[in-house]
């Protein structure tokens, strides 16, 4: 982030955006954290992964917070 002098958000987003062209883009959410090229099926299972399981929480809670009732 330093380096490139920019915003994280905007990191992300140039990533996804490569990511939705075909780049092989991966990353890693345990310290030190960042991104890096995939150059195999191990690092790209991992990669799918840490988006499956995000994908399962998120769910989780949109039905938590669809029981909520005013």
């Amino acid at each position: 982030q330093e380096l490139l002098d920019c915003s994280s958000r905007k990191i992300k987003s140039s990533v996804e955006a490569l990511r939705n062209k075909g780049y092989p883009i991966g990353s890693i959410r345990t310290k030190p954290g960042g991104y890096f090229i995939i150059r195999n099926e191990e690092e790209l299972e991992a990669t799918i992964a840490q988006y499956e399981s995000q994908i399962e929480r998120e769910l989780t809670t949109v039905m938590k917070m669809r029981q909520i009732h005013f």
